[in-house]
């Protein structure tokens, strides 16, 4: 998964489009859309982990869309908030929940 930078445009774009889609059917559509084909992707590398017996979880569509929606959230505070929160920081939070959703050791994920 891809970490908020406050450096680049990426994460802005995205938040830009949230905040249009909102008053924007058309918009909103190919946002969700874009998300559905997000949270498939991250499905299948959750099964793939599932199926190699790293991860454990009844629901790697549910499992996904908690994560990229966790990860949406750190998004929005890093960019619009300009939280003082560190990528490293934002790295941790997001193995720790990696970790927790998907009942795996964090030092497996982190690679310590």
């Amino acid at each position: 998964m891809v970490l908020p930078d406050r450096s680049g445009p990426g994460w802005t774009i995205w938040i830009d489009a949230w905040s249009v889609a909102v008053r924007d059917r058309a918009l909103a559509k190919v946002l969700a859309d874009l998300q559905r084909r997000w949270i498939v992707a991250i499905a299948a590398v959750i099964d793939d982990g599932v199926a190699a017996g790293l991860f454990h979880t009844a629901d790697s569509s549910a499992a996904a869309a908690r994560l990229t929606s966790f990860l949406d959230g750190l998004a929005v505070r890093a960019v619009v908030h300009k939280t003082r929160t560190s990528r490293r920081d934002l790295r941790s939070w997001l193995i720790r929940q990696v970790s927790w959703e998907l009942s795996v050791d964090p030092d497996e994920l982190s690679g310590s």
